[in-house]
């Protein structure tokens, strides 16, 4: 507001084309990229085994294993940085000791020597740290198994 007891200090460009200096001499323009990943979690199941047809053609009944697969994808155009996935064992079932594979490569339970783990960061789930997912292209997928109460 103006007030004519106040000393007011004003910086303008005068007229003219863009320019790089930023001095007040001339208009000044400026641009700005925002980019950021976009990640898409997609989790599949499927019955590997039962008690009655062990592998072919299981259903999903008490004593069935089933597969949980988490495909994670960074298809936005900046690198995923940071990342940590949770996967809660759903009720009514059991986590199967072992079973955790990251990119197809089998991982501990305890998750001292590798990025995954069961029941230690966060009781009753699955944890994987995935780190980074390149831009456009990162994919990290994991895998557990369940056996249905």
């Amino acid at each position: 507001a103006d007030n004519k007891d106040t000393v007011q200090v004003v910086f303008g460009d005068g007229v003219g084309s863009d320019d790089a200096d930023e001095d007040g001499k001339h208009s000044d323009g400026g641009t700005y990229t925002v980019a950021s990943a976009t990640l898409t979690v997609t989790k599949t199941s499927a019955a590997i085994s039962d008690p009655f047809n062990g592998g072919t053609n299981p259903k999903r009944i008490p004593g069935a294993i089933v597969r949980y697969t988490v495909t994670i994808s960074n298809t936005g155009s900046t690198d995923a940085t940071s990342v940590v996935a949770t996967d809660p064992i759903p009720t009514n079932t059991t986590y199967q000791a072992g079973t955790i594979t990251y990119n197809t490569a089998a991982r501990t339970d305890a998750g001292a020597d590798d990025n995954a783990d069961y029941n230690v960061t966060n009781a009753g789930e699955v944890t994987v740290t995935v780190g980074t997912l390149v831009a456009t292209t990162g994919t990290a997928t994991f895998t557990f198994d369940v056996e249905i109460d």
